[in-house]
Protein backbone atom coordinates (compact mmCIF):
# COMPACT_ATOMS: atom_id res chain seq x y z
CA UNK A 1 0.00 0.00 0.00
CA UNK A 2 1.22 3.46 -0.73
CA UNK A 3 1.47 6.01 2.24
CA UNK A 4 1.05 9.21 1.30
CA UNK A 5 3.60 12.68 2.78
CA UNK A 6 1.07 13.41 5.26
CA UNK A 7 0.47 9.77 6.42
CA UNK A 8 4.60 9.56 7.22
CA UNK A 9 4.57 12.67 8.82
CA UNK A 10 1.80 12.06 11.20
CA UNK A 11 2.90 7.98 11.78
CA UNK A 12 6.34 9.52 12.53
CA UNK A 13 5.21 11.83 14.96
CA UNK A 14 2.65 9.25 16.61
CA UNK A 15 5.97 6.90 16.82
CA UNK A 16 7.79 9.39 18.57
CA UNK A 17 4.83 10.28 21.07
CA UNK A 18 4.26 13.82 19.58
CA UNK A 19 0.56 14.62 19.12
CA UNK A 20 -0.78 18.15 18.33
CA UNK A 21 -2.56 19.83 20.95
CA UNK A 22 -5.96 18.60 21.35
CA UNK A 23 -5.22 15.33 18.82
CA UNK A 24 -7.21 13.09 21.67
CA UNK A 25 -10.09 15.17 22.21
CA UNK A 26 -10.17 15.87 18.31
CA UNK A 27 -10.35 11.93 17.96
CA UNK A 28 -12.57 11.16 20.55
CA UNK A 29 -14.98 13.54 19.76
CA UNK A 30 -15.00 11.68 16.05
CA UNK A 31 -14.70 7.70 17.15
CA UNK A 32 -18.79 7.26 17.20
CA UNK A 33 -18.99 7.84 13.51
CA UNK A 34 -17.31 4.16 12.54
CA UNK A 35 -20.84 3.33 14.34
CA UNK A 36 -22.59 5.16 11.64
CA UNK A 37 -24.05 3.42 8.46
CA UNK A 38 -25.83 5.00 5.48
CA UNK A 39 -28.67 2.58 3.48
CA UNK A 40 -28.13 1.83 -0.19
CA UNK A 41 -30.00 4.56 -0.97
CA UNK A 42 -27.74 7.48 0.51
CA UNK A 43 -24.11 5.19 -0.78
CA UNK A 44 -26.00 5.19 -4.58
CA UNK A 45 -26.67 8.78 -4.39
CA UNK A 46 -23.30 9.70 -3.30
CA UNK A 47 -21.67 7.50 -5.96
CA UNK A 48 -23.83 9.60 -8.56
CA UNK A 49 -22.62 12.91 -7.45
CA UNK A 50 -19.15 11.84 -7.05
CA UNK A 51 -18.05 8.91 -9.05
CA UNK A 52 -15.88 5.91 -7.12
CA UNK A 53 -11.90 6.78 -7.97
CA UNK A 54 -12.79 10.29 -8.62
CA UNK A 55 -9.48 12.62 -7.95
CA UNK A 56 -9.47 15.81 -6.19
CA UNK A 57 -5.80 16.51 -5.17
CA UNK A 58 -3.51 15.94 -8.35
CA UNK A 59 -1.39 14.28 -5.64
CA UNK A 60 -3.23 11.34 -5.48
CA UNK A 61 -3.32 11.07 -8.83
CA UNK A 62 -1.13 7.38 -9.02
CA UNK A 63 -2.64 6.29 -5.15
CA UNK A 64 -5.17 3.25 -5.81
CA UNK A 65 -7.41 3.18 -2.78
CA UNK A 66 -7.57 -0.75 -1.99
CA UNK A 67 -11.08 0.34 -1.12
CA UNK A 68 -11.81 1.31 -4.81
CA UNK A 69 -9.92 -1.25 -6.67
CA UNK A 70 -10.64 -4.39 -4.51
CA UNK A 71 -14.44 -4.89 -5.12
CA UNK A 72 -14.89 -6.90 -1.92
CA UNK A 73 -13.52 -3.70 0.09
CA UNK A 74 -16.51 -1.96 -1.64
CA UNK A 75 -19.75 -1.08 0.97
CA UNK A 76 -18.70 -4.05 3.71
CA UNK A 77 -20.39 -3.82 6.67
CA UNK A 78 -17.89 -1.82 9.92
CA UNK A 79 -15.39 -4.11 11.60
CA UNK A 80 -15.55 -6.75 8.63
Amino acid sequence: MAVRPAQRRIGDGLQQGRTLPGAMEHLESRLGAAEVSLSTDVLDRIDEIVPPGTTFNPADVDYDAPGLTDLALRRRSPGS
